[in-house]
């Protein structure tokens, strides 16, 4: 069920690189990479767009053997208007593959690329971006290229172009940014030493939480119906609150964050009342001169959905003898759902249980849908 999801989300990928122009927009996750023609140059960001293969002959440091150059490219945008419909908001590195693809026949088949770890960059809330799309989020996957002796069949002499493609859970896209190979004596970037200046784990302390994000289901009618989703006519939201129930024989601590158009607002999580197997805490966020989720009517996007991502993001704190299944919307259950705007008046308001739903398991009468970040429990 997951690999069809991706497979169908991805499938966007195989459209010719122009549709990256018309992206460039609204999702400023393009760049004009080192392919000549003209069209084909706007490719998903890749940084640097050029970086050499590794020889362990001419470098070979303990635990770099086999990597070239270090590169980073953005893999999912929570702006993404067009492709809206293709976005996960649950990447983690475990989840993702990068491979080295010839184009020119410097070599004859794919070549794994070195996945360093999967992130999340946030724009700062001062920034100018944030004045249009507030909590604009890219995920970023850092990797290492091959070493040259990795490629089958290489015969190539650089500067030569390749492909870059990241596959989601296994699903390599069609396409991908272009890459050029400028030589064969690249080595990895260690980014931040952590032999030096004390950063433990640097890389690691970027990637998610285990966590689950909430984002809302819209109501077919823009100017709100009688089943309390949201709605394109409901003015700027003031709050968002709801009771969150988890089972206490495998989660502790609930957390919560804000998230894209509601990225500024302020969250507060109550001290939990406990159960004999669940425990339940009441989650706020608030944000008095308000917030504005888009609703996007542009072609491919999914129109069930509200907002351009996850407006809150519930992480957690792990018991290790007893994970629980966060991918399962069954796991948890949230009810008492209040959504107000700036005029005070009541945009939604369920009590009793809310309806949640997942990509794998859509509903078509959920009133949230939940995304799990479900990478391995440890701490944090």
């Amino acid at each position: 069920m997951v690999t069809q999801r991706i497979r169908h989300k991805l499938s966007l990928n195989s459209l010719p690189s122009i549709l990256c122009v018309l992206m460039a927009l609204v999702a400023s996750a393009c760049n004009l990479g080192p392919d000549p023609i003209a069209y084909p140059q706007a490719q998903k960001l890749v940084f640097p767009f050029e970086g050499q293969l590794g020889d362990p002959v001419l470098y070979n440091p303990p635990g770099n053997l086999e990597r070239g150059s270090t590169a980073a490219m953005v893999i999912e945008s929570n702006y993404n208007v067009l492709l809206d419909g293709w976005e996960t908001h649950d990447l983690h590195t475990d989840r993702i593959d990068v491979w080295v693809y010839p184009l020119n026949g410097e070599f004859t088949v794919r070549v794994a690329a070195n996945v360093r770890s999967v992130f999340t960059l946030q724009t700062p809330p001062s920034s100018k971006r944030q004045l249009t799309n507030p909590g604009a989020t890219f995920t970023t996957v850092l990797f290492d290229l091959p070493n040259e002796a990795q490629l089958p069949g290489f015969s190539g002499t650089p500067p030569f172009l390749v492909e870059i493609r990241a596959a989601i859970d296994g699903v390599t896209p069609l396409g991908g940014p272009k890459f050029s190979i400028t030589g064969n004596q690249g080595f990895p970037n260690p980014i931040a030493d952590e032999a030096l200046g004390g950063f433990p784990n640097f890389q690691a302390k970027l990637e998610p939480q285990r966590m689950i994000r909430l984002r809302g289901k819209r109501d077919p009618d823009p100017a709100g119906g009688t089943d309390q989703r949201f709605y394109e006519d409901q003015g700027s939201l003031a709050s968002i609150e709801f009771d969150f129930s988890y089972p206490n024989s495998c989660l502790s601590d609930v957390r919560a964050y804000p998230n894209t158009e509601a990225a500024t607002a302020t969250t507060i999580v109550s001290s939990p009342i406990v159960g004999p197997s669940d425990s339940s805490v009441h989650v706020l966020l608030v944000k008095p001169d308000g917030f504005d989720l888009e609703f996007h009517n542009a072609i491919f996007v999914d129109n069930t959905l509200a907002g351009s991502g996850p407006f809150i993001d519930l992480t957690f704190t792990d018991k290790f003898d007893s994970p629980c299944d966060i991918s399962d919307p069954s796991t948890f259950s949230i009810s008492n759902l209040l959504v107000t705007n700036t005029d005070g008046a009541t945009v939604a308001r369920i009590d009793g249980g809310v309806v949640v739903d997942s990509d794998e398991m859509p509903v078509a009468a959920a009133e949230l849908r939940l995304y799990a970040v479900d990478v391995e429990v440890s701490g944090i």
